[in-house]
């Protein structure tokens, strides 16, 4: 049991730490940083700055800027902090673009729900629980 364990862990130093497809923040022997990412692409930890505008964006395409359209709530003032509370209505057009409804609990506790265009192939959905970087476009 013991050399079976040693071997496993082994193996899994060797394989450079990756696990389902994530990796952990730390640095390879040649001296790289190593960022963990999602499978989507995305570094885990990283909060996404979703710019919310009245009329409709274009679909968010992939990185750390997401785009929204307001549909229910007060467009905020100035730059907040958010947390995703749903994503809802995720199917996608006949281009392949979903336009998600997302309901956000913006820093004070007023909430706002965003249409959120993107192609969830390229852009992962807003998850519930997610913080987001909110600021007015």
């Amino acid at each position: 049991m013991k050399r079976l364990l040693a071997v496993v862990l082994l193996l899994a130093v060797l394989g450079g730490g990756v696990v389902l497809g994530t990796r952990d923040d730390t640095t390879t022997p040649a001296g790289e940083s190593v960022v963990a990412v999602d499978p989507h692409g995305a570094e885990i930890g990283t909060v996404r700055t979703l710019a919310v505008s009245r009329a409709q964006p274009p679909a968010s395409r992939p990185g750390v800027l997401l785009h929204g359209r307001l549909v229910e709530g007060q467009m905020p003032n100035a730059a907040t902090e958010g947390t995703v509370l749903s994503d809802e209505d995720c199917g996608a057009d006949p281009r392949g673009i979903s336009n998600c409804l997302n309901r956000i609990r913006l820093a004070g506790g007023r909430e706002i729900s965003v249409r959120h265009p993107h192609a969830m192939a390229e852009v992962p959905c807003l998850a519930p629980g997610e913080p987001v970087h909110v600021v007015p476009s």
